[in-house]
C-alpha cells in the first residue's frame, strides 16, 4: 500500500463518529479512542504540538478503561509534546503519574513505553538547561542530576533482550540508544557517545527505513565530537555524509528534531563550521 501521507489519514479519522452522538456504544467509544490517539500521534510527528497536547489532554481525560493499550500510547505522547512545548516538568508528571506500581505489568509494553517517556522528558529537560548557556558545550550543575535519571531509565531499558525483536523494540531501540549517545555527549563522555552514536546508526538500519534526517543528525552529533578532539578529517567525512543523506527534520524521537539540532548548531558554529541541519521553513 502507498503512503498517503498525514493530511489524507487525518481526512479519514475524521470520519470515524459514532452513528448516535447521544447514545454511543462501549465498542464505539473504544473505536473513537483509538482514532483520538492515531490523530494526536499524527500531529506530534507533524511537529503540530500544540494541536496534538489539546487534543490528548481530551482523551487522557476521558479514558475509563485503563486495561486498554491506547491510554499508555495517549500518556506517552502527551509527554513528549508537552516536553517539545518546552512544558517538560508536565511531561514528566504525566508519564512519572501513570507508573505507579500495579498499573502494568512489570516490563509489559505499556509500562516500557511509559519508561521510556519518562526518560525522554528527563533528557529533554536537561536539552533546555543547556540550549540555555549556548554556546557553551559544558551543561550546568543543574542539569546533571536530571542527566542522571534518564540515564538510569535508558539503561534498564536497554537490558530488556527478547529473543525476537518487534517493529516497535527496534524503534525503541534506536531511541534508547539515541538518549544514552546524548547523555554521553552532555556529559563530555566522548568515546561513550561515539560508541552510542554508532549503535545509533546499527539499531536504525535495523529498521529496515531509507537513511535520512535520524542518521544525519547523528553523524552531525559525531562530527561535533571531532571536531572537539581535533580529529578534523573524520569529523568532515562525517559532515560529508550527513548532508548527503539529509532529509526534512523529523519529530520522531522527542527533542531530536527540535532542541538536539539547535544545540548541535551552535556548537558547531562556535567551532567555526557550518550547520548540517537546514531550515525546512
Amino acid at each position: 500500500m502507498d503512503w498517503i501521507g498525514p493530511a489524507p489519514a487525518l481526512c479519514e479519522l475524521e470520519k470515524v463518529k459514532p452513528l448516535h452522538s447521544t447514545k454511543i456504544s462501549p465498542l464505539e467509544e473504544a473505536v473513537q479512542l483509538e482514532a483520538d490517539v492515531l490523530r494526536g500521534k499524527i500531529q506530534h510527528f507533524t511537529g503540530k504540538f500544540s494541536d496534538a497536547k489539546k487534543l490528548l489532554e481530551r482523551v487522557v481525560g476521558m479514558i475509563h478503561h485503563p486495561e486498554r493499550s491506547a491510554p499508555s500510547r495517549a500518556i506517552a505522547h502527551l509527554s513528549a509534546v508537552c516536553c517539545e512545548l518546552g512544558e517538560y516538568e508536565q511531561g514528566i508528571r504525566y508519564a512519572e503519574s501513570h507508573l505507579s506500581p500495579g498499573e502494568y505489568s512489570p516490563n509489559s509494553m505499556n509500562e516500557r513505553r511509559l519508561r521510556l517517556a519518562l526518560a525522554s522528558a528527563y533528557l529533554v529537560k536537561a536539552m533546555w538547561i543547556v540550549r540555555s548557556v549556548l554556546p557553551s558545550d559544558v551543561p550546568p550543575n543543574n542539569a546533571h542530576d536530571v542527566l542522571h535519571k534518564a540515564q538510569e531509565i535508558l539503561e534498564g531499558l536497554n537490558a530488556y533482550n527478547p529473543a525476537k525483536l518487534s517493529r516497535a523494540d527496534k524503534i525503541n531501540r534506536v531511541s534508547i540508544c539515541l538518549g544514552l549517545a546524548i547523555i554521553a555527549h552532555l556529559q563530555r563522555k566522548f568515546v561513550t557517545a561515539l560508541q552510542w552514536y554508532e549503535s545509533v546508526l546499527s539499531a536504525s538500519s535495523e529498521c529496515g527505513w531509507a537513511s535520512g534526517y535520524v542518521e544525519a543528525m547523528t553523524l552531525s552529533s559525531m562530527s561535533v565530537i571531532l571536531h572537539t578532539t581535533k580529529d578534523v578529517s573524520q569529523a568532515e567525512k562525517y559532515e560529508r555524509q550527513a548532508l548527503s543523506i539529509y532529509q526534512e527534520r523529523s519529530f520522531y524521537f522527542v527533542g531530536f528534531g527540535t532542541l538536539w539540532p539547535e544545540i548541535v548548531g551552535r556548537w558547531l558554529k562556535r567551532l567555526g563550521r557550518g550547520t548540517i541541519v537546514m531550515s525546512d521553513t
